[in-house]
């Protein structure tokens, strides 16, 4: 099993949404590389997915989307909380 020790997460609805990342994806990320995670939530007892595109449009961008393609964060990984083994980081 991976560990999935790195946390970022971002506000939508009232509600906090968090997508954990292995190092290797972490990675990848800031390398400026394009990736996409998908991470299940509940909210109002329904079961939805949401899907996070880190590095789309440039590096540093942050992309949620869930299933009805309702956009749930649209801006910078500098916006997010990153937390590293539990620890609060800056992106840079």
């Amino acid at each position: 099993m991976t560990n999935k020790s790195i946390l970022i997460t971002v506000e939508w609805g009232y509600e906090l949404h968090t997508c954990p990342l292995s190092q290797a994806e972490w990675e990848q990320i800031c390398d400026g590389s394009q990736f996409s995670a998908t991470e299940p939530y509940m909210y109002d007892g329904e079961n939805f997915t949401a899907e996070w595109v880190f590095n789309k449009d440039h590096r540093g961008s942050l992309l949620v989307t869930y299933d009805d393609a309702g956009v749930g964060f649209d801006g910078a990984l500098s916006d997010a909380s990153i937390s590293i083994n539990g620890e609060s980081i800056n992106w840079v």
